[in-house]
């Protein structure tokens, strides 16, 4: 035992070595996209009133994922808005996981447990994980899903030895038969009784069920793709034991229960919140396990080959009619059988590793709409938990079959590895860096183009700005933050006419969503037309009661209305919301941006 403890304190000390080294650049990092939402203009981070509001109110925050909003608000009242510690914190859960893998992968006797938890901690495709803030979501959820994991593996006895293992030679097995026999009823102890030799009654085994479900609904607080975790310990049950019967998923129903709830609240917070829904989303099943299929390719292949990883990939133009494309689920379903007919021959391992793989991804594989997928129907965060399946593949194999290789690989990927998370790191040095690195892999990004001309729009660089924005306007004709983002260029330029236009195409793209409406009103205002501006802001703050500038415009209009105290009820509501643009003289603009929430 004591071995084995200093055995893991070695392993995590080493783990967490390398992981703070490989991401530094990360540590240096600022906010980026979404960050604003989930951080740095995030209301409910700035009073205790706030705490109460991120786990009563779901629409208070960008997703309901209470958890993390609650380390983002102790971490706003510890250091503020220094990015830093947001980034810190990042990267040691990500190490603390990293740890997890290692020790789970031991518990379970898995072979190559050191090198596979290596290769998670340094994997380049992680770095979208770690070192983008907002996707705290995903290191602080696998945490306590890994957790949890742990957990359950520590309260389930040894997997049974094969009987081949078991035997005992016949001459060493005969005894004497005993003169007098002791009754078969009072000499057998009860087989759930009858603890295992050389331990004691399992009463610390028998809570950590308990806790294994406590840190489950922890890592669902912290998001709900987690929700796949029983269905994982029954792939596991089955692979040590080669059957699941009515006991094992017995075991889980309550896990099962707790994610599929707060999965469905996750569905329609999507749908009604995040506002998933529209053409973007609008895919027939067909279409949907083309985009499944051909999506666990493609994160296989990045883990295998991790080259040309950006934030925002190409999205697929999908076709169900096109035999390319029908490959992909096909060659997937056929890996699977092929490796459930090998079972015998290479053990259960390799299939229960790929099961867990797609099953952990099958949140993000377009069977249900997250809002990235407007974008593009891949992205490197979507694997992180889902890459232990494969990883942990690799590393059992080469442990098996080439052992001697063990030590010099881990060392090689370790070294190889490092230096590629090293340099994706420093990709996420700031706002600017991202987009320039994301269009230069992927020209053909409006999101990137958009995101690029609203950063030169903000340093009053309007000619860049118009250059990017004309760009993705004609790479996306139906995004919508194209038009609020030029309908700005048009507005600084003093053409108001042109501005409006914009604004009302945006509106016309997007009627569910507020930064039209303000900016429209906006633009409305300033041509003497308040009270059509009165209704336009009215309805922005009906979709977002704390949108700040949609307060701010509302509070000029009645100000010109000469409604003072209208005007002074929404200024000291900007105070409450964001106090450094609520002071005496704060503008008010078209100054919704032009962008979007991340989504998952």
């Amino acid at each position: 035992m004591a071995q084995s403890r200093r055995e893991l304190a070695v392993a995590g000390i080493l783990l967490v070595a390398v992981t703070l080294a490989a991401y530094l650049p990360a540590l240096d990092a600022g906010f980026i996209w979404d960050d604003d939402d989930y951080v740095t203009r995030n209301p409910v981070l700035r009073s205790l009133d706030g705490l109460r509001r991120i786990w009563l109110e779901p629409t208070s925050i960008p997703q309901y994922y209470p958890l993390v909003h609650t380390t983002f608000w102790i971490e706003h009242a510890l250091w503020g808005l220094d990015p830093f510690g947001y980034h810190l914190v990042n990267v040691l859960l990500h190490a603390a996981s990293a740890v997890l893998v290692f020790a789970i992968l031991r518990r379970l006797a898995i072979p190559g447990a050191l090198l596979a938890a290596l290769v998670f901690a340094l994997h380049p495709v992680h770095v979208e994980s770690v070192a983008w803030i907002t996707e705290r979501k995903n290191v602080l959820s696998g945490f306590f899903y890994l957790l949890a994991l742990l957990a359950w593996v520590r309260a389930r006895p040894p997997a049974p030895v094969p009987e081949a293992k078991r035997r005992v030679p016949e001459a060493k097995r005969r005894v004497p038969e005993p003169k007098r026999r002791v009754p078969e009823a009072k000499r057998r102890v009860p087989e759930t009784k009858r603890p295992m030799p050389g331990t004691k009654r399992p009463v610390v085994e028998a809570k950590r069920p308990v806790a294994a479900m406590v840190f489950f609904v922890c890592a669902l607080l912290s998001k709900t793709v987690t929700c796949t975790l029983p269905v994982a310990i029954l792939l596991i049950e089955w692979w040590r034991r080669g059957r699941v019967d009515r006991r094992d998923v017995a075991r889980v129903a309550p896990m099962l229960v707790v994610g599929a709830a707060l999965a469905a609240v996750t569905i329609w917070l999507e749908r009604v919140h995040v506002l998933a829904r529209g053409a973007e989303w609008s895919l027939s099943i067909a279409e949907r396990l083309l985009v499944a299929g051909r999506a666990l390719w493609f994160y296989a292949a990045k883990l295998l080959w991790p080259v040309g990883l950006t934030f925002n990939y190409p999205r697929w133009d999908v076709d169900a009619g096109a035999l390319r494309q029908v490959a992909f689920p096909v060659a997937a379903l056929a890996a699977l059988a092929t490796l459930w007919l090998l079972r015998r021959r290479i053990g259960r391992g390799p299939l229960a590793a790929v099961l867990f793989f797609a099953v952990t991804l099958s949140p993000a594989l377009g069977f249900v709409d997250v809002f990235p997928f407007r974008y593009s129907f891949v992205a490197d965060h979507f694997q992180y938990l889902a890459s232990i399946g494969l990883i942990t593949l690799a590393g059992a194999t080469v442990a098996r079959r080439l052992p001697r290789l063990e030590k010099p690989a881990a060392v090689v990927l370790a070294i190889v590895l490092g230096v590629l998370t090293w340099r994706q790191s420093r990709v996420y040095e700031s706002f600017e860096s991202v987009w320039r690195d994301t269009l230069e892999k992927n020209p053909s990004s409006w999101l990137a183009l958009n995101n690029l001309g609203k950063l030169h729009l903000e340093r009053g660089e309007l000619e860049e700005a118009a250059k990017h924005l004309s760009r993705a306007a004609d790479l996306a004709e139906d995004a919508f933050e194209t038009h609020v983002n030029l309908g700005t260029i048009r507005y600084a330029q003093g053409d108001l006419g042109g501005a409006q236009r914009h604004f009302e195409k945006a509106l016309a793209l997007r009627p569910d969503h507020a930064v039209p409406y303000n900016n429209l009103a906006f633009v409305l205002n300033q041509r003497g037309e308040r009270l059509r501006a009165l209704e336009l802001l009215e309805k922005a703050l009906e979709i977002d009661p704390d949108y700040v500038d949609g307060h701010l415009t509302i509070a000029d209009v009645y100000a010109r209305l000469g409604r003072p105290d209208d005007a002074l009820r929404h200024r000291l509501r900007v105070l409450e919301l964001a106090p450094e643009r609520g002071a005496p003289g704060a503008s008010s603009g078209a100054g919704g941006t032009g962008e979007d929430p991340g989504g998952d």
